[in-house]
């Protein structure tokens, strides 16, 4: 089974912005043109693939006007230094 495809967040990128909103925005950005739902929202703390010590990760699970199903993965673990995350 391969490993899912897990995009980097920096707080650069997100500057003084709501994470949420930036991460709609991507999301808009990557389905741009094309018929689509965010079907469920996930929040998850884990160990990864890529690092041994726990990443904070936020999942959106897509389904486009076909019922085509994505899953797509932010890690936002540096955007959240010092913040109760699960709250935002």
């Amino acid at each position: 089974m391969s490993n899912p495809v897990v995009y980097h967040v920096n707080p650069e990128q997100v500057g003084k912005g709501d994470l949420q909103d930036f991460l709609r925005r991507a999301i808009q950005k990557q389905f741009e043109g094309k018929e689509y739902y965010v079907s469920k929202e996930l929040i998850e703390e884990k160990v990864t693939h890529y690092s041994p010590t726990p990443r904070k990760l936020r999942g959106f699970l897509i389904n486009e006007g076909n019922n085509t199903g994505h899953a797509i993965w932010f890690d936002v673990t540096e955007c959240l230094q010092g913040v109760n995350w699960i709250a935002r």
